[in-house]
């Protein structure tokens, strides 16, 4: 939602203090789902979990920090897709006010407690930033209309999260991308949000939430995935409320595979089988594809969902090409009464999911129901006696301090939401002068599958203390870390509703 993340872009140079600062056989692509026997699978699923142990063994490195963060107007890259197979090239697309750019690629990970490690390292020749593209008037959609930079082989990569750090004259920008795992067959599925990170970006001219003089009424109705992040050091939201939990994942050595939200559109039953989907941070906007692919490996192989957020799936969008290549574009009104094809397909037509014209409820999957937006309390816990919370010594009344918001969701009954389902930790709020409250929520369905919704935006940034001006306590922090680990450790195991049903 528009007030948390200005409040986000205001606390950029908070972050990059924080960055200083902080602890330690061919894949699937998009429309080529691959799908092994059973006896393959189980080959490959061995062979990927001993070079993520290999991997993960290598030394790590702290030089992935951004020291001091360029503006896009100084330095700014994108890459031609979000994701590539192992071994596929990847085209970087790079400009800059210094013509020399050193571009160094990191994989993400626990690696000792730096964070990532060192896989690639050139010197690229760029061009000067020069302005964006404004592509189609109409819907005020700015791209960056570059040419590429180099060509990237990735053969010998590790699947996993990356970040490219462009270095110029002193100054540094990241880049995200991620190389897919070959099979998410009984895996825990690390999902990057990067439709709600393009949501945000401004970049241009305009995001989904406003144009260059601030007002809504200016905003893009659809954005391009060709460009720079104009926000969290570059890399949209992944240094804040992903990277922490992709360290925490990685060093409980679970078996772990790596996608992107747009990798869900064009390659159905892609997530089919996996042990369990999370979904990392702030993850607002999903396509009907997406959602659909939630929804089929939850409820046809007993896929576990955890939402370590709050907000999710509440903004429908559409997503189109751009230049040939598929998932570019990200078309996104809001209201169903702009959008050109509310007449001729109104369940496409993009509006918020609740509101329709095709009402479909994000509760379905997430089981909270995102609420409002922004709010800042205590998480309270009043059911200690689960198994979310086991040996943590809680008593009813205990807080996470500060931890709620900005963003909530809470437990919703009727539509399509869970019925199976139970309040963790039901918080009191008072948003917009209306007293609410918050739920920290676990659900199962009849495949066995369970569902997580943490209920508040602020999460996984609290597992590594960067969540900007915000402070989290050590004993907190240990709770949540705690409490998180005990949710990727069961949910790896299987359709959590056997072994834990709600009475």
């Amino acid at each position: 939602m528009p007030a948390g993340r200005h409040r986000l872009l205001l606390l950029v140079p908070v972050l990059a203090a924080a960055l200083t600062a902080c602890s330690q056989t061919s894949a699937p692509g998009p429309g080529s789902p691959h799908r092994p026997a059973a006896a393959s699978t189980a080959a490959t699923a061995e062979a990927t979990q001993k070079a993520l142990e290999a991997e993960a063994a290598k030394p790590g490195t702290t030089s992935w920090r951004v020291q001091s963060w360029a503006l896009p107007a100084e330095l700014g890259g994108f890459t031609s897709t979000s994701s590539v197979k192992p071994g596929d090239t990847l085209q970087l697309h790079v400009r800059s006010t210094h013509p020399q750019v050193h571009v160094t690629a990191y994989r993400t990970g626990f690696y000792g407690g730096t964070g990532a490690t060192t896989v690639f390292q050139q010197v690229v020749t760029a061009l000067p930033p020069g302005p964006a593209t404004l592509l189609r008037p109409a819907t005020r959609t700015w791209t960056a209309d570059w040419p590429e930079s180099t060509k990237i082989s990735t053969k010998g990569w590790t699947p996993g999260h990356y970040l490219f750090l462009l270095s110029a004259a002193g100054k540094q920008t990241l880049v995200p991308f991620t190389v897919l795992s070959p099979s998410f067959v009984g895996k825990v599925v690390l999902l990057t949000e990067n439709t709600t990170w393009q949501a945000y970006n401004a970049y241009g001219g305009a995001s989904l939430y406003h144009g260059s003089n601030g007002a809504r009424s200016t905003r893009a109705y659809v954005v391009s995935h060709d460009r720079p992040l104009d926000y969290g050091l570059g890399s949209g939201d992944f240094y804040g409320n992903e990277l922490p939990l992709i360290r925490l994942a990685d060093q409980l050595k679970l078996p772990l595979a790596f996608a992107t939200n747009t990798d869900l559109e064009a390659a159905p039953g892609l997530l089919d089988g996996a042990k369990a989907i999370v979904s990392l941070g702030h993850d607002e906007y999903w396509s009907t594809k997406m959602r659909a692919q939630l929804l089929q490996a939850r409820d046809k192989t007993g896929t576990n969902l955890a939402f370590l957020g709050a907000n999710a799936i509440y903004r429908h969008i559409r997503l189109e090409p751009l230049n040939g290549r598929p998932n570019r574009l990200e078309v996104g009104y809001k209201s169903a009464s702009l959008d050109p094809i509310v007449g001729s397909n109104p369940a496409e037509a993009t509006a918020d999911w609740p509101s329709g014209p095709v009402p479909r409820d994000g509760k379905q999957l997430t089981g909270g129901a995102y609420q409002c937006n922004p709010v800042h309390g205590d998480i309270v816990f009043t059911n200690v006696n689960t198994w979310l919370t086991a040996g943590l010594h809680l008593t009813p009344g205990d807080r996470l301090v500060n931890m709620l918001g900005s963003e909530y969701d809470k437990i919703v009954s009727g539509g399509l939401a869970p019925t199976a389902i139970m309040s963790i930790a039901r918080s009191p709020v008072t948003c917009v002068g209306r007293v609410d409250h918050a739920d920290f929520s676990y659900y199962t369905v009849p495949s066995g599958a369970g569902g997580i919704d943490v209920g508040t935006s602020t999460w996984v940034c609290a597992l590594q203390n960067v969540c900007g001006e915000l402070q989290i306590s050590p004993r907190d922090r240990e709770l949540v870390t705690a409490i998180t680990t005990t949710i990727l450790r069961n949910f790896a195991q299987g359709p959590a509703g056997l072994r834990h049903p709600i009475a």
